[in-house]
């Protein structure tokens, strides 16, 4: 849900970010479907393109997990300090950079 806007975002694009394939994003956008929290709609321009876009209980949801995890992120910066939770946020990003095959460094 994180990766998700107001107007939508395709199927390769959520991929993309969170570095999965598009099947596994294409599972869990059909499952949050069902659940009502996205729909999911075929683009006007190209037929193969699904757009996931969050419905009001999909936008209601993600305040509510954007909450948590600032909360959480505050909680681990008393815990560890603000030096630790940026050491573990470069370290996240160059995993993540690892795993799309990217280099920033």
């Amino acid at each position: 849900m994180r990766n998700l806007t107001p107007d939508g975002v395709t199927i390769v694009d959520i991929a993309r970010a969170c570095g999965v394939s598009k099947q596994a994003v294409s599972r869990q956008a059909e499952a949050l479907r069902e659940l009502g929290y996205v729909v999911i709609e075929t683009s006007a321009a190209d037929g193969r393109v699904r757009i996931v876009k969050p419905t009001a209980k999909g936008l209601q949801s993600r305040y509510v997990a954007d909450h948590v995890y600032e909360e959480f992120e505050a909680d681990l910066e008393k815990r560890v300090g603000a030096a630790d939770v940026a050491a573990f946020r470069r370290v996240m990003a160059a995993i993540h950079e690892i795993g799309e095959g990217t280099d920033t460094t």
